[in-house]
C-alpha cells in the first residue's frame, strides 16, 4: 500500500482503518498473526449450535445483542476444539480493522463499534462482557483496551512507513465498523433516524440512545461510532448480491450494450425493467428472508409465476423488477420490526450506497413502503 502517485507523504495528516465487521484475528505474545477468518465464515456451526442448547446464546444475545452464528463465542470454541495449540497460545485478539491500524502502529486496540461486532461486548457498557469472555474460557488480558473513534491511538512505525510509503510518526486514529462510519459519513446516526443502505447485502438501521435489545431475538444491536450511541439494523443479505448475480448471468447483451456506450449495465437493466409494472406482472421473486437472528432461515433462491404462455410479459424484465421488489419488502419488513421494538413510527429513511442510485430501486422502495 502506497499514497498515490503526486501524493506527498508529508501532506497525510492522519490515518485511519474500517473494514467489515465479525471478523477476527488472533495472535501469540509475540504479536504474530496466528489465526484468523472474514465475518461469513461459518466453521463453527456445530459450536454455535451447542451454545444454544446450553443456553448460553440467549444470555450472549441479552448482553452482546448478536446471535452467535457467525461471531467470536462459537468461533473461540471451535478454535479450542479443534486447533488446541493456537487457543492456548493465543495473548492477544482484536477485529480486522483494528488488524490494520495493529499493522500500521503496533499497537492493540478496538473501538466499540467493531469490537461489539464480535457478539463479546456489554452493550451497555461499550466494553467487553467479563461474562462473556468467562464463556469462551479465555483470559480478560487477551482482548484489547476499547477507545472512542477518532482518538489517537498511536502512530506510524518506521517498518509501516517502509511497507506503506506513509511517514513514520503519522497518527493512527481510531476508527470503526464499515456501517456505523458510513452512517457518520451521511450524517443518519441520531436517535431515530432509519436508513437503507444499499449495497450487496442491504441493512435497515435504526439509530438509538440507548441499548435496546430485540427481545425476540430477531434483529441485532451493536455499538454505534459516536459515543452514548448504538444502531439496530436488519440484513437482507441477497438483496443486492441477487442483482448482480442477474446480471452476470443473464444480462449480456446489457453488459456489452454498456461497454460499447461508456454506460452502466445496471442503468441498462433499470430502463427494461422500468416499463413493467408494480407487481412485476405476476412474477414472484424468492431471495432474502427477514432476519430472525436466533433462527434465521433462507428459502432457496427462485422465481415464481412465470406465465409461460406470454413471455413478453413474463421474462427477464419481469424477474428485474422482481429483484428489486422484494428488497423493498424485505426492507419494509425491517422496517415494521423496528417499529415494534422501538414502540416508534417512522414516516422518513435515508437510502444510500449503490443501489440508490437507482431510479427504480428508490421507487420501488417509495411504492413499498410508504416512505418520504
Amino acid at each position: 500500500m502506497h499514497p498515490p502517485p503526486g501524493v506527498d507523504a508529508g501532506a497525510v495528516r492522519a490515518v485511519s482503518t474500517t473494514s467489515m465487521r465479525e471478523g477476527m484475528v488472533l495472535y501469540d505474545r509475540s504479536g504474530h498473526e496466528i489465526w484468523a477468518c472474514p465475518n461469513v465464515d461459518s466453521r463453527a456451526g456445530d459450536e454455535a449450535t451447542e451454545l444454544v442448547r446450553e443456553g448460553l446464546a440467549e444470555k450472549i444475545y441479552r448482553q452482546g445483542g448478536d446471535w452467535v452464528a457467525i461471531t467470536s463465542p462459537a468461533r473461540l470454541r471451535w478454535i479450542q476444539r479443534h486447533e488446541p495449540v493456537v487457543f492456548r497460545n493465543a495473548a492477544h485478539m482484536n477485529m480486522l480493522a483494528d488488524w490494520i491500524a495493529y499493522r500500521l502502529s503496533g499497537e492493540f486496540f478496538t473501538d466499540p463499534s467493531i469490537g461489539s461486532s464480535s457478539g463479546m461486548f456489554d452493550l451497555a457498557t461499550r466494553k467487553w462482557s467479563p461474562e462473556i469472555v468467562n464463556i469462551c474460557e479465555l483470559d480478560r488480558e487477551i482482548f484489547p483496551r476499547v477507545l472512542e473513534p477518532g482518538t489517537v491511538a498511536g502512530q506510524v512505525t518506521a517498518a509501516a512507513a517502509a511497507d506503506t510509503g506513509l511517514r513514520a510518526g503519522t497518527p493512527v486514529v481510531v476508527g470503526g465498523a464499515d456501517t456505523q462510519l458510513g452512517l457518520v459519513g451521511i450524517g443518519m446516526v441520531d436517535p431515530g433516524n432509519f436508513t437503507v443502505i444499499g449495497g450487496t447485502f442491504w441493512q435497515q438501521t435504526i439509530g438509538l440512545g440507548e441499548a435496546k435489545i430485540d427481545p425476540k431475538a430477531r434483529l441485532r444491536t451493536l455499538c454505534h461510532a459516536l459515543p452514548g450511541q448504538w444502531m439496530m439494523e436488519g440484513i437482507g443479505f441477497y438483496c443486492g448480491l441477487s442483482m448482480r448475480w442477474y446480471r452476470d448471468a443473464f444480462c449480456d447483451l446489457e453488459k456489452l450494450e454498456a461497454e460499447r456506450t461508456g454506460t452502466d449495465a445496471y442503468v441498462l437493466m433499470e430502463k427494461a425493467a422500468s416499463g413493467v409494472p408494480p407487481g412485476s406482472n405476476g412474477v414472484i421473486a424468492i431471495l432474502s428472508n427477514l432476519m430472525v437472528a436466533s433462527r434465521w432461515i433462507h428459502a432457496s433462491p427462485a422465481f415464481v409465476q412465470f406465465d409461460v404462455g406470454d413471455p413478453t410479459r413474463s421474462g427477464r424484465k419481469e424477474c428485474m423488477r422482481a429483484i428489486e421488489e422484494a428488497a423493498a419488502f424485505v426492507s419494509l419488513g425491517h422496517m415494521r420490526t423496528i417499529e415494534e421494538i422501538t414502540t416508534s413510527t417512522i414516516g422518513e429513511a435515508v437510502f444510500t450506497g449503490g443501489a440508490a442510485k437507482g431510479a427504480l430501486w428508490r421507487k420501488s422502495l417509495l411504492t413499498s413502503s410508504g416512505y418520504r
